[in-house]
């Protein structure tokens, strides 16, 4: 019994020790690409009226070692339906980020009006997050995938 527990504590040990060491910025700094949006593929229905639908079609996320960064959600506005065009959109949210454990927060400044923030996890060169913006789509949030592409 006793030899079970020493090599219990041998094999855990080490574990919650690596728990211990939190991100830093500078190993979860670089490119993401946009994955999926909720588990589903791109292009991603977002919204739809009698005219026009729209529909995330990509995205990247730059994390850069200062807590600063920038993601950019690639859109496209399809109003052929009504007779109208076919055009390409987005939406930009710059700003800062911090990290405790993996789990990172996003303040990102919106002109005459409080910041949105938003939050998600990071983990295996993966980042999932939570965007909360009545503005992003019909249901009011997204939940995007990125993967890593490069590190600095």
């Amino acid at each position: 019994m006793r030899a079970s527990v020493v090599l219990g504590a041998l094999l855990v040990g080490p574990l919650a020790a690596a728990c211990d060491n939190p991100l830093t910025p500078a190993e979860v700094a670089g490119h993401y690409t946009l994955l999926d949006e909720a588990g589903q593929n791109l292009p991603r229905l977002l919204s739809a009226t009698l005219n026009c639908d729209v529909f995330l079609t990509g995205g990247v996320l730059v994390l850069n070692e200062d807590k600063s960064f920038v993601l950019d959600l690639y859109q496209q506005m399809d109003c052929s339906r009504g007779g109208g065009p076919i055009q390409d959109a987005g939406r930009t949210y710059p700003g800062t980020f911090a990290l405790s454990g993996n789990t990172i927060e996003f303040t990102s400044p919106r002109l005459g009006q409080p910041p949105i923030t938003f939050s998600g996890t990071v983990s295996g060169g993966t980042v999932r997050l939570l965007i909360i913006d009545p503005d992003v789509s019909a249901w009011g949030q997204l939940k995007p995938t990125l993967q890593r592409l490069t590190a600095y």
